[in-house]
């Protein structure tokens, strides 16, 4: 039986202290714990690159091991809108360009969901959604290390409890919601991007592919069963036909 795996992919400047993230490690910890009574239940596995370089990101999507079982990237760590910005061997950031990124992951088979857990990923959270990939979460600004900490943890906690895609989600929101309220959402960014906003908006988003819409029920219980999983879509430029055997006849008396 194939499991569905979750890849935790994390990169931080260990060269720049001012953009050194503090909370990165234990976002990573919070994930796992999270995940763990998923793991002994045996409905996904999980796999992790602390401190990811370009070609860890890779070498994992193409293992053997992992090649087509894997249903949710999460990445934490810098990021813009056309990048991520991954490690080199010495701990400095090595750019990894959003248009060859998005090229990769859309051919990724079993790929369900990306979750930018990073800075300002809007622009690339959309370009992946439209090349393929069912559901994208992406910021739209610079984001609260706090905050991005315990809504991560929050939804993933959800996934492990067999919950759905967009129930998780929901209940990462509300558990931030309760804890800063709803109109505090300025106090969601970091201060600086905070002193630029021209409009309050909550920073997280779940985009959901036209046409994918079922993917919001996606949950990992249903996954373990399911036959289809890292099959390609059918293209929907295939027409079906209306009955699935056409030149089958009933018995009948002769």
């Amino acid at each position: 039986m194939q499991i569905p795996v979750i890849f935790l992919a994390f990169a931080n400047d260990k060269v720049d202290n001012a953009r050194y993230l503090r909370n990165l490690p234990k976002e990573l910890d919070g994930i796992r714990e999270a995940l763990l009574p998923a793991v002994k239940a045996n409905l996904c596995e999980v796999v992790e690159r602390a401190n990811v370089t370009i070609e860890n990101m890779l070498d994992t999507f193409q293992d053997e091991r992992y090649r087509d079982r894997i249903a949710i990237l999460h990445y934490g760590g810098h990021a813009d809108g056309y990048q991520l910005l991954l490690e080199n061997l010495d701990g400095s950031h090595a750019v990894a360009q959003g248009g060859g990124l998005v090229s990769f992951f859309s051919k990724q088979k079993g790929l369900k969901l990306v979750f930018f857990n990073g800075c300002s990923t809007h622009q690339q959270s959309v370009e992946l959604m439209q090349s393929g990939i069912p559901a994208v979460i992406g910021t739209s600004n610079a984001i609260n290390d706090d905050i991005a900490t315990d809504l991560s943890i929050r939804f993933y906690k959800g996934i492990a409890q067999g919950l759905s895609l967009d129930r998780a989600w929901n209940s990462g929101i509300d558990e931030i919601k309760i804890k800063k309220g709803e109109a505090n959402t300025r106090g969601l960014y970091r201060k600086e991007a905070a002193e630029k906003m021209e409009d309050e908006r909550f920073p997280w988003e779940l985009l959901i592919r036209e046409g994918s819409e079922i993917i919001k029920e996606f949950n990992l219980p249903s996954e373990v069963n399911n036959p289809l999983f890292g099959l390609p879509e059918i293209p929907k430029s295939f027409n079906l036909p209306e009955l699935p055997y056409q030149f089958l006849m009933p018995y009948n008396r002769t």
